[in-house]
């Protein structure tokens, strides 16, 4: 997959998530974000794709404690945990490059 992004979180308040050349997916399935502290990955929440595979979460309040941000392939309507492989992964602090996950 050739997605790529960027996520952007000021030192306080909300950022936002922006990821482009994101594949079409089933209606089985949605894109979801997630937070990561450790090992723990928490929901970031479901990510809309728009034309392009183009999609921009914003509003987006990190945990405390994230260090990174990823991306994965669920099926609809998302879950507690990640059930996939990140399509995208990167490591904060405050502006970060999302690469694809090898």
């Amino acid at each position: 997959i050739a997605a790529a992004g960027m996520a952007i979180f000021p030192a306080t308040g909300t950022g936002y998530i922006m990821v482009e050349g994101l594949p079409e997916i089933g209606s089985d399935q949605t894109y979801q974000a997630w937070f990561g502290t450790g090992d723990e990955m928490t929901s970031a929440g479901l990510v809309d794709v728009g034309p392009h595979g183009l999609a921009i979460v914003g509003d987006v309040e990190p945990l405390s404690g994230t260090d990174t941000i990823a991306l994965t392939v669920e099926p609809a309507g998302g879950g507690d945990q990640p059930t996939t492989s990140p399509i995208v992964i990167g490591t904060l602090p405050a502006v970060i490059a999302v690469v694809p996950a090898v």
